[in-house]
């Protein structure tokens, strides 16, 4: 048994800690524009339905995208935009969009660090894991995307679920389980994928009760009574979860949201590359904004990463639960259990459809949920730190914070507007000739025709029959005042699309010149 955990602040100052330090990492967003990704059909497109605060019962009716919809169900997330569009409107800037987004994810660091303190994760060691949640590069992109926030609201109402669920679970009281299932109602309004939650919620209370109440396990009596005897009832449970996901389907079958369509067999194909996905958690040295799972770069390395980590995760954790507190059989299990939980979290990003480029796509918000339960397992692996080895633990710690907060601020930059985002997009997808014709669109817009030409001519390389792309050259080239490039392209384009009238009366107007 160890003497201490090593950190004696008052839990107000570990707080307030955490909450400055994600206020530091990320308050250079506040400055930010949008992307012109999703944020421009929620945002800008959706505004004026947004700004009836008369519409407000409506958005339990409707697809996210409000005016294109794609069968995403997620009223609190559009509840939570009425407010970005009325202070937009006020000060005319995005300002406080991306405020909200810090404030979201500094509630849920600190609510990480009260889930791993509630679950018997050590002080110290749960500091050192919420700084790495709160500067891990899958944040990035949760905070400084301004729609990355339906992953900070469900990682809130989550882990507020779990808080609650252990409430339960000690006290067996009605008001918890009350609470822990109005939570879970505003993870589900919230994003499709706190459907996974209850499953999550029933595997935890039965490795509490299947461990701590057997009279094989290994833990001691003073363990047992600090994690306290189960007395949840399992029937109470089902049905306080069973209650909103029947509201929830409800309300989405009432709503004008169609079926979601799933590949299963891309599905299970997006399977294959989960060890990547976990190297890309351990690892996240270059993070993407988007990319198909096909072409997810540095392949190779993080498959090393992936197979490295796990050989080094297996002999520490079995070393070290073998000798932890005689608590071997119950922290094993939690370790499954954190990554369960990262695997079942990740689970609908893996629902191969219709995403950008080809098949379905990852995206780096997506690991902002699912890294709390990889946290979570290494936290329990951890166990108690022995004082010979708390410096260096801590000196670990700061190394791989530095780390992830240097990538994420790098990482951060690609959303400070939309050129700087699909500049970058076009270097994640490479074959993706919509991201090419985008970004020339956005370029052109600023006038940097030279750039926007290059974006146009790698879109037609892509899809050489794309329509006005050669009416886009056209124009550029009219407007550097060659003309004979500019008749060239405009005829290119009238023979892919003999049809365009505006593009015969425009040349006639130039042979004229």
């Amino acid at each position: 048994m160890y003497k201490t955990d090593g950190i004696n602040l008052p839990e107000r100052i570990v707080y307030l800690l955490l909450a400055a330090f994600c206020f530091l990492l990320y308050g250079k967003t506040l400055s930010y524009d949008l992307s012109w990704l999703d944020d421009y059909y929620l945002l800008i497109e959706a505004a004026p339905f947004l700004s009836e605060l008369k519409n407000l019962p409506a958005l339990f009716f409707t697809d996210v995208f409000i005016t294109n919809p794609q069968g995403f169900y997620r009223p609190l997330l559009n509840v939570s935009f009425m407010a970005d569009i009325a202070l937009k409107n006020l000060s005319g800037v995005w300002f406080f969009s991306h405020l909200f987004n810090i404030l979201f994810h500094t509630a849920a660091v600190c609510l990480f660090y009260k889930f791993l303190k509630n679950f018997r994760i050590k002080k110290g060691i749960a500091s050192a894991l919420s700084l790495l949640f709160a500067a891990h590069p899958s944040a990035s992109v949760a905070v400084g995307w301004i729609p990355g926030r339906n992953d900070l609201l469900l990682a809130i109402f989550a882990f507020s679920s779990f808080i609650m669920l252990d409430r339960y679970r000690r006290d067996g009281e009605i008001q918890s389980v009350l609470r822990y299932s109005l939570l879970m109602s505003c993870a589900l309004f919230t994003k499709e994928s706190a459907v996974m939650l209850p499953f999550l919620c029933f595997l935890w209370l039965f490795i509490c009760k299947n461990t701590l109440n057997s009279s094989n396990n290994e833990i001691n009596a003073k363990e047992q009574s600090n994690f306290e005897l189960f007395r949840a009832d399992f029937n109470v449970f089902a049905l306080f979860s069973l209650v909103p996901l029947i509201a929830w389907a409800f309300m989405r079958h009432l709503s004008s949201v169609g079926n979601t369509k799933i590949d299963i067999a891309g599905t299970l194909q997006n399977f294959l590359y989960l060890p990547e996905i976990i190297g890309r958690a351990v690892f996240p040295a270059w993070p993407v904004i988007v990319s198909p799972y096909s072409v997810l770069p540095h392949f190779a390395i993080m498959i090393a990463v992936f197979a490295a980590f796990s050989a080094f995760f297996a002999f520490f954790a079995a070393k070290k639960l073998k000798k932890s507190c005689k608590r071997g059989k119950f922290a094993a299990f939690l370790v499954l259990f954190g990554f369960a939980w990262f695997i079942v979290f990740f689970m609908p990003t893996f629902a191969a459809g219709e995403g950008i480029g080809s098949g379905s796509s990852f995206f780096e918000h997506r690991l902002y949920l699912p890294l709390a339960g990889f946290l979570f397992a290494i936290g329990v692996a951890a166990g108690e730190i022995p004082e010979n080895r708390k410096n260096f633990s801590f000196a670990l710690t700061a190394v791989f914070t530095l780390f992830f907060s240097a990538v994420s601020l790098c990482h951060l930059s690609y959303y400070s507007d939309r050129y700087s985002f699909w500049r970058q997009a076009t270097l994640n997808m490479p074959d993706d000739y919509p991201t090419f014709v985008r970004a020339g669109q956005f370029e052109e817009q600023r006038g940097l025709d030279g750039i926007a030409a290059y974006y146009y001519r790698h879109a037609l390389v892509l899809n050489p029959r794309q329509e006005l792309l050669h009416a886009s050259l056209a124009g550029i080239y009219y407007r550097s005042g060659d003309y004979e490039n500019a008749e060239k392209e405009m005829l290119e384009e009238l023979a892919i699309n003999p049809d365009y009238e505006k593009g015969r009366k425009w040349l006639e107007m130039l042979r004229k010149r």
